[in-house]
């Protein structure tokens, strides 16, 4: 199908049969869409070979900048799973931290009821997540814990003690701590994601803190504490 039938003149056309014809015409319209799909399509198929090898160029860098930065993702990478595991038949839970090429670390969480209890107890000030536990408490720790303040909170223990963090203890009571700050604890140089996550709960806005002095922050927390 090199041509079409344009060749075909007016006066071959007269001797030709209307069928022939209506063939004819039907042909050389498509003709001229093939022709023109064609010349479309040869030309995003370039454009797709010069998009490959950008993207081929972009995935070697990153491949390059990931290795290069491993020893960032080794020490601060990680992500969380909730788990179950059944003692004389009753059910505990487990927050299974996962950092990169090292074995979880598991978090002990206690009994369905007992975790629950000290979600609601914690976000106590916060109707919206204590409405969120109520419901499925499962749910919002597996949510929190990758994507929440329970993720930020976790970050800070790692970055407070990146290369004993296998070895420290971390149960509900470290991830969601009850007990108010102690005077002893310094103020620190910047404001921590758990400060943030402590102001968030007493009403601030992210505008708020971010103009917000740490010792502010730090003092606003240990007031709430108090009272």
């Amino acid at each position: 199908m090199k041509t079409n039938f344009n060749y075909v003149t007016p006066n071959i056309m007269s001797g030709i049969d209307e069928l022939d014809k209506e063939k004819i015409q039907r042909f050389n319209d498509l003709y001229a869409k093939f022709k023109k799909k064609e010349k479309t399509f040869y030309r995003y198929k370039e454009k797709i070979k010069i998009e490959k090898n950008e993207l081929d160029d972009i995935k070697q860098e990153l491949k390059l900048l990931d290795q290069d930065l491993g020893h960032i993702k080794n020490t601060y990478y990680f992500k969380c799973s909730l788990v179950s595991y059944k003692t004389r038949g009753i059910e505990y839970f487990n927050l299974s931290i996962l950092r990169y090429k090292q074995p979880p670390k598991n978090c002990s969480l206690g009994r369905a009821a007992v975790i629950k209890e000290h979600l609601l107890k914690f976000y106590k000030t916060n109707k919206k997540l204590t409405s969120r536990i109520q419901k499925d408490w499962i749910n919002f720790v597996k949510v929190d814990s990758n994507f929440g303040d329970t993720f930020y909170r976790i970050s800070d223990l790692i970055l407070e003690n990146p290369l004993n963090f296998k070895n420290i203890t971390i149960n509900r009571h470290v991830l969601f701590p009850l007990e108010p700050f102690e005077s002893k604890v310094s103020i620190p140089l910047m404001m921590t994601n758990k400060m943030r996550m402590n102001l968030r709960m007493m009403g601030y806005t992210d505008e708020e803190l971010k103009h917000m002095r740490p010792e502010e922050g730090w003092e606003i927390i240990k007031k709430d504490n108090l009272e």
